[in-house]
């Protein structure tokens, strides 16, 4: 496993600087269709626990995962599962509503819908449910309303892929499975796949003003919007800008996760110190696996305010040789 590039902290004393792992794992089901993976391991921080949890004692995460690998009849290509982008330690002020879009995205086209992990899946570790966060599960987006405890929350989710038409999936060994759908919802009951999304939502001290800009940071141009695509060849190279500003803060740093490869040049600090810009630049460097990968970010200041959550995915797109050329 390898860990993604990051940016350090300049002066912010209560952050921790998060670092994105990634890895690969060779798996052999030992029957064709769709196989379950659990990962359970030590441990959720201390610091973490929800209100009322025993803060004494670790408690071990919890993900499960199901995957079906077959030959699609609707694309002809082996079936993805959906794809989940990790932010960073989210941070927001008790008093603030905010909104969260998850940014989760699928190859194949299927509907991508959210939930909350089930303790009877083995699919989380505390399982919880909080009145204050409201997911929308069709959009995959989560709203925090602004009436939540200080505290730092676990939110454990699951994502899930589901054919806008009866998809047949063909196997090596010949085997075939059926996926179903209908128009009123009723074929959404066994999903393609089901990943797992965790992270943690920190609810800090009220402030005078919620607006993002003012106090709170807001990501002026050229940054990239929300959810934006951006298109890459092999072995090319894609590189942008982030940048955030506060009128009535010093900005602090911008925190980045992306795929292993990742390469960031900053932060760099403007002189009145309340804006904050780093390039980021990453390099398709497999010609064979054509994949997409996600990249977030945000802004914090000296004190602790944070920007919104943005997130953005690099597709690598096939090399269009022309004819007579070598490959």
């Amino acid at each position: 496993m390898n860990c993604t590039s990051r940016i350090p902290t300049a002066g912010f004393q209560n952050s921790t600087v998060p670092c994105q792992l990634e890895g690969e794992a060779a798996i052999f089901p030992a029957s064709p269709g769709s196989f379950p993976m659990r990962l359970s391991s030590c441990c959720w921080s201390q610091t973490v626990l929800p209100p009322n949890e025993d803060n004494n004692s670790s408690v071990q995460f919890e993900m499960v995962m199901t995957y079906t690998l077959g030959a699609r009849s609707d694309t002809g290509s082996t079936n993805t599962s959906p794809q989940t982008p990790l932010p960073p330690p989210l941070r927001v002020p008790q008093n603030c509503a905010t909104f969260y879009n998850l940014s989760v995205s699928d190859q194949d086209g299927d509907v991508v819908r959210c939930r909350y992990g089930r303790r009877e899946e083995l699919a989380c570790a505390f399982c919880k449910k909080y009145p204050f966060l409201h997911l929308d599960e069709d959009g995959c987006t989560l709203m925090y309303d602004g009436m939540g405890s200080e505290g730092t929350y676990p939110v454990e989710l699951m994502v899930e892929d589901f054919p806008r038409k009866t998809v047949v999936l063909k196997f090596e060994d010949g085997m075939h499975e059926i996926h179903s759908y209908s128009a009123s919802g009723q074929g959404w009951n066994e999903a393609l796949s089901s990943v797992p999304l965790q992270f943690t939502l920190t609810v800090e001290k009220p402030v005078d003003d919620c607006a993002f800009g003012i106090r709170r940071p807001i990501f002026i141009s050229p940054t990239p919007s929300d959810g934006d695509r951006i298109s890459v060849l092999p072995y090319e190279d894609v590189s942008f800008t982030v940048m955030a500003v506060s009128a009535g803060e010093r900005m602090a740093d911008l925190q980045v996760l992306g795929p292993y490869g990742l390469h960031t040049l900053g932060p760099w600090m403007a002189d009145d110190l309340c804006t904050v810009s780093v390039n980021i630049t990453w390099e398709s460097t497999n010609p064979v696996r054509l994949r997409q990968v996600p990249v977030c970010f945000v802004a914090s200041t000296l004190s602790g305010l944070q920007s919104e959550l943005r997130c953005i995915w690099i597709v690598q797109k096939a090399a269009d040789y022309p004819q007579g050329t070598g490959k």
